[in-house]
């Protein structure tokens, strides 16, 4: 607790009052980080926009974002998406939801010093994209704290997860370089993946190799990296790039780590290993991989 306390005592990293974080100050405030940032990695803010992947990046990874997000561009970070297993207000209010964030990723690795530094500018760096509307709250839009259980309903009556609606409405208002118009809105009808896949001349899956997880994921938002990767595609292949983590100049999805669900805090933990002064340090974590 004393390292999760260091971490969250910043008053320049967390405020205490989520209703202030919305005002005309704070805006000002996360725009700073960027130019902070920029500035303390010497990036050179003039970049060749042709040199780089005009789609937009969406992690789709909380720990994938959190090893990678410094080897983005600062352009492609600029625009890129982050969804994240969490809710909104435990960035903003962490002393009220110290008991969840202490189960989280975020929580869990605040317990070894050498990666609070981290953390910290992590945190920064997701108010700033969330100031932007481009940070996506898987746990927002479940109205309780288990996100699956007013979308069992949902699913026998065809209705997608209100996440998923949520997260299309945005996207489709948000404009696309590469086609010069704005977004398309997720595919969330349950006909189209059944029928846009029989053949060669249709569809192709990139992800995934069935229809079915994606069908579990647009109603029950389980967090399978592969079938959100599938569901962001499909939805606009030439100008979303769905990633667990960046890869410099990689065009093909990379893993951090298997596979698997990670929005439920109930589901089994999974081990991630970091190298630690002490040697290797095995952490656990209930949301994300």
């Amino acid at each position: 607790l004393t390292s999760t306390h260091q971490l969250f005592n910043s008053s320049s990293i967390m405020g205490s009052q989520y209703s202030n974080v919305r005002k005309s100050k704070s805006k000002i405030d996360h725009e700073k980080f960027i130019i902070n940032y920029s500035k303390n990695k010497n990036i050179n803010m003039i970049t060749d926009i042709s040199d780089l992947d005009q789609r937009r990046i969406v992690f789709v990874s909380m720990v994938g974002a959190f090893k990678t997000w410094q080897k983005v561009p600062l352009l492609s970070l600029y625009s890129c998406i982050f969804i994240l297993p969490i809710k909104r207000e435990w960035l903003y209010d962490p002393f009220k939801y110290r008991s969840e964030i202490d189960a989280t990723f975020i929580g869990q690795i605040t317990l070894f010093q050498n990666h609070i530094s981290d953390v910290q500018q992590f945190i920064e760096m997701l108010k700033w994209k969330d100031n932007q509307g481009l940070v996506f709250f898987g746990m927002d839009q479940s109205g309780s704290d288990e996100p699956q259980s007013p979308s069992e309903t949902n699913a026998l009556n065809g209705i997608a997860h209100p996440f998923w609606d949520s997260f299309s409405d945005r996207l489709s208002s948000l404009y696309d370089p590469i086609n010069s118009d704005t977004y398309n809105p997720l595919k969330l009808d349950e006909l189209w993946w059944r029928n846009s896949f029989k053949s060669e001349k249709d569809c192709q899956f990139k992800y995934e190799s069935s229809f079915v997880p994606v069908l579990e994921e647009i109603y029950f938002l389980n967090g399978r990296y592969k079938s959100i990767q599938e569901i962001l595609y499909q939805s606009n292949p030439d100008s979303l790039n769905p990633i667990i983590s960046y890869e410099h100049l990689s065009t093909k999805c990379t893993k951090t780590s298997r596979d698997k669900p990670t929005f439920k805090a109930q589901m089994k933990p999974v081990t991630i290993a970091y190298q630690d002064e002490s040697g290797l340090v095995i952490l656990s974590d209930y949301f994300d991989e």
